[in-house]
């Protein structure tokens, strides 16, 4: 039983990594599917940054941004140009032809592949070494090409995808603003939102909901699937509200966010239940 319990832990936490990574990816991939000027390396960066940091509370480990960014840096190289041409030195067959847009989105997949492997292994952000990480770094940003193109959205689709994509690179703006400022609220705190209590924020972290951006970033339809498949009494949880309140709460608009709570009970318009 114990061994059966550990193995499903396991899965579960390469579950949620792998979708941390993707949603990070189609972030990064944003670059080049919308014009917008934040959206630039100081972005992706920033991107990657949070990608980590969301890995390192997946697999329980502790997270110091100083030492993400000289262990990207490292690895990497400066990914503040998002050159193509020197992103990567010695590796310009396979980058010759990309855009800096999937090259940034591609070296966001190759880091979270990194990282994601080397905490399941039990390491942390001390014991990491970035030259040692290079080669499996070099296959996955090969992988990463290949992933960032396939979601690259079909141009019949393209309006809708990049509308919400915007919504999500708008709010990533923000956050990187409240970050360098010191302010806002904590952005990984789900039960912030009305609606959601201890049990219920559990069940989202292990789908990999893991903080308020990528509650912003979720559909009402996916976090209802998410609580009818989760196995708690949740039957009354009503989550249409929590994406807007999750992005109100990543805006830093708090007083848009207490009215708008005002008007909710347990996260619905209408008479519902207590915080579970």
């Amino acid at each position: 039983m114990h061994t059966i319990t550990n193995q499903s832990r396991t899965a579960g936490r390469a579950a949620s990594a792998q979708k941390i990574i993707r949603r990070r990816t189609l972030y990064a991939a944003g670059a080049g599917l919308i014009p917008l000027p934040v959206v630039d390396a100081a972005a992706i960066i920033g991107i990657q940054l949070l990608m980590i940091r969301d890995l390192s509370r997946v697999y329980e480990t502790p997270f110091r941004e100083t030492r993400v960014r000289a262990l990207i840096t490292t690895l990497v190289g400066d990914v503040a140009t998002v050159s193509v041409t020197k992103l990567l030195p010695g590796f310009g067959s396979v980058l010759s032809g990309l855009t800096a847009s999937v090259a940034g989105a591609a070296s966001t997949y190759a880091l979270g592949r990194v990282f994601s492997q080397h905490f399941a292994q039990g390491g942390t952000l001390l014991s990491f070494d970035p030259e040692a990480s290079r080669a499996f770094y070099l296959s996955e940003f090969e992988q990463g090409i290949e992933v960032v193109r396939g979601l690259q959205p079909a141009a019949e689709d393209a309006a809708a995808d990049k509308k919400a994509l915007l919504a999500a690179l708008t709010d990533l703006r923000l956050v990187l603003r409240q970050q360098a400022a010191g302010a806002g609220p904590d952005l990984s705190n789900l039960e912030l939102i009305e609606g959601i209590g201890p049990k219920i924020a559990e069940a989202l972290r292990a789908a990999g909901i893991v903080d308020l951006r990528s509650l912003a970033a979720a559909e009402a339809s996916q976090l209802q699937a998410i609580l009818d498949s989760a196995g708690g009494n949740f039957s009354l949880s009503v989550p249409d509200s929590w994406p807007e309140q999750a992005r109100l709460a990543v805006a830093g608009d708090m007083d848009g966010l207490q009215a708008l709570q005002a008007s909710l009970t347990g996260g619905r318009a209408d008479k519902g239940t207590k915080k579970k």
